[in-house]
C-alpha cells in the first residue's frame, strides 16, 4: 500500500525545489547516514482533472 501511495504522489504532481535553493547531497556520519539539510520539495498540480486531487 505504501508503494502505491508513493507512486500516486509521484505521478499526480510535478515536484520542484523552492526558488533559489539547490539540492544538497551532503550527509553526516553516525550510526545511520542522515542529510545535513532536510530535503524540501514543492508539489504542483500536473493533471488537468481536479477531481483526482480531492
Amino acid at each position: 500500500m505504501m508503494m502505491f501511495t508513493l507512486a500516486s504522489l509521484l505521478h499526480s504532481f510535478d515536484w520542484s525545489l523552492p526558488k533559489g535553493e539547490e539540492h544538497d547531497l551532503s550527509q553526516e556520519v553516525g550510526i545511520t547516514l542522515k542529510k545535513v539539510k532536510p530535503f524540501v520539495a514543492i508539489p504542483s498540480q500536473r493533471l488537468p482533472n481536479v477531481s483526482l486531487y480531492v
